[in-house]
Order: C-alpha cells, then structure tokens, then sequence
C-alpha cells in the first residue's frame, strides 16, 4: 500500500458537480484515510485562449496497485464524466491527475510522477501542503511545506480563491 497525491479539476459545465462527482468515484478506488485540501478556484495557466476559471481540490489515500493502474482508473473516471482528450489544454469536465505515487519517480511516455507542473501550480503546493505537508517531491529539495514557503512571486500570484470569498467565481 502506498501513499497517492492526486488533484482534481473542472472548468466546464457544472464544476461543482464533475469535482463532487470525481471525489466519489476516487473514493471508490483509494483505500482510506482519503484526505481532501479545500476546494480552490483557479486561473488557468499554461492556456493558449480565454477559459473559465478552474476549481480544484487534491486528494490524498492509499493504493494497492501500480501507478499505471491507478492511472487507468482515472482515465476511465474522466471518460465517465466526459472527457474525450487527455493532455490538451483547454476546457474540460473532468481532470484528473496523478500528483505523487509514494517515493517513486517514474518517467514513461504516459505518466510522470512526480507531476512535471507541480512546483509550477500554485494550487498543487496549496493543496499538497494542506493534506502532506511532509511529503517529499521526488528530488525537490524539501517537503511541500518547505517548497510552499519557498514559491516564488510568480508562481504565488497564480490567481487562487476559496470558494465563498468575495470576488469568487460562479458557474451561473
């Protein structure tokens, strides 16, 4: 059984919905403690045209299988939701990536752990640092609460509100 770190996302339809909808299918597939960061809405970042804003939430259990395996079952989670094209970036119902696989670094065609962007998003640090603050990212130095503390200006003005916050954003 290994420790997973895995950050869901929606930025089309009705969010809420994919996101409450993904963490039920991702329950069914991780063994507990499952831990969620709180949900967040984000700018998109790294997008070529004008999208909605995201929201995310990471989510942390335990697995029994392989990587690949649990990279199986998100993809089919995303099918299930609506999801045609995996590694496009643009709007989509279901997101669904794969952030940490315990201490392993893997780098294959289909599947990078740990994620190649998450020293990059502000929200995978927020999220990661909220639920493993301890946790190691492959060979980053530090814990992701060392690396959160340490986000540059950049990476910390990534757009990021707390649903319920003033200046939010709705799916009306």
């Amino acid at each position: 059984m290994v420790n997973v770190a895995i950050c869901i996302g929606s930025n089309s339809g009705d969010r809420r919905w994919y996101i409450n909808r993904m963490e039920e299918m991702l329950k069914e597939v991780l063994f507990p403690p499952v831990i969620m960061s709180a949900l967040m809405e984000t700018e998109p970042v790294g997008v070529f045209d004008e999208q909605p804003w995201y929201l995310n939430r990471v989510i942390g259990g335990c697995y029994d299988r392989s990587a690949f395996k649990l990279l199986s079952a998100c993809a089919a989670i995303e099918r299930s939701l609506g999801r045609t094209e995996k590694g496009m970036v643009r709007a989509r119902t279901a997101d669904i990536d794969i952030l940490l696989f315990g201490n392993e670094t893997i780098a294959a065609e289909e599947l990078t752990i740990p994620h190649p962007a998450i020293l990059l998003r502000r929200f995978c640090l927020e999220g990661l640092s909220q639920i493993m603050p301890d946790a190691v990212i492959g060979t980053a130095a530090g814990t992701v609460g060392q690396q959160y503390a340490a986000m540059t200006q950049q990476i910390r003005s990534q757009g990021l509100l707390f649903p319920g916050s003033e200046g939010g954003h709705s799916d009306n």
